[in-house]
């Protein structure tokens, strides 16, 4: 009984050790990288428009009898460059968008915390912290 104690506490502080952060934690990493997914979403889609627009604004003004045949090579160039830089960002989010699905998943399956329990001791009932470990599988 005197070894057994030594190994049970060594055992609980090894499991503390090498647990995963805390569900707080990893909730709060998988929101930030959902709001930068959306974001990243959102300016994308607005460069995209604005790429757009302003190449339907090239083709509507297209008038090479007032020499302006530059501008508006410069305006359809400048709109597909701004297509494919929102594009670019709409692409990238997507790689955000399942990091922090599997981040938001992860919190789900393994925890360690503190769960007050209720006792009955003394002619009455109280409550007691006791260690809880919870194991989620999904197959």
């Amino acid at each position: 009984m005197k070894k057994f104690t030594p190994v049970v506490l060594l055992l609980i502080f090894c499991i503390n050790a090498l647990a995963q952060p805390s569900v707080e934690r990893r909730l709060r990493k998988s929101a930030k990288f959902n709001r930068a997914a959306w974001i990243l979403v959102g300016t994308g889609t607005a460069a995209t428009i604005g790429g757009i627009v302003l190449i339907n604004d090239a083709n509507r003004t297209s008038n090479f009898s007032n020499n302006q045949g530059d501008a508006q090579i410069l305006e359809t160039f400048g709109g597909l460059g701004l297509c494919a830089i929102g594009v670019a960002a709409i692409s990238t989010s997507i790689p955000f968008f399942i990091k922090s699905h599997k981040l938001y998943k992860s919190t789900l399956g393994f925890s360690l915390k503190n769960e007050n329990a209720p006792i009955f001791a003394n002619g009455g009932f109280g409550r007691k912290s006791f260690p809880a470990m919870t194991v989620q599988i999904r197959f």
